[in-house]
């Protein structure tokens, strides 16, 4: 059952996580997702014939099945919404959630040997820097990538354990 049902699971949902590596402003990079949610709906068609069809309790490999494909249908809306965003001209302002993350990374991302920390002085005004659509998209993108990742191996590591016991 491993081999036939759950190591394909892995390996689409493993796929589609990575759709966040692929940069936004792509347009393979919708079609990609789309491909895999697809595949994923293929995959379950094929897989519900050798599922119980009437039982007291739902099997954990069905619930793990529900919650990567989830996680795909989540995935292609994030894409699609960040294709739209991504297209947005630089005059339009950044939301303020994706500069936030944008600049949380562009700080984490610079050097601790490099960096100093400005000297603030009282009559200088300080200016916001300034976060284009593509960096806050990528950022977001990063951030994405490493959540998806943590619930992929939590619901992984748990479907697995479940099932050797």
């Amino acid at each position: 059952m491993i081999l036939h049902i759950i190591l394909p699971i892995i390996l689409l949902a493993l796929l589609d996580i990575f759709t966040f590596k692929i940069p936004a402003d792509t347009g393979e990079r919708l079609g990609y997702t789309i491909t895999v949610w697809l595949s994923f709906a293929v995959f379950l068609t094929i897989v519900s014939d050798s599922l119980p069809q009437t039982s007291e309790s739902v099997p954990i490999v069905s619930i793990y099945i529900i919650i990567q494909l989830l996680m795909g249908t989540l995935v292609v809306l994030i894409s699609t919404v960040e294709a739209g965003l991504i297209t947005n001209p630089d005059s339009v302002p950044v939301y303020k959630i994706l500069r936030f993350i944008a600049l949380r990374l562009r700080q984490n991302n610079v050097k601790s040997a490099e960096y100093t920390e400005p000297e603030i002085d009282s009559e200088i005004d300080l200016e916001i820097p300034e976060v284009k659509w593509k960096e806050a998209i990528t950022a977001v993108d990063t951030c994405l990538f490493f959540i998806s990742m943590g619930i992929f191996l939590l619901t992984t590591i748990i479907c697995l354990c479940i099932i050797a016991t």
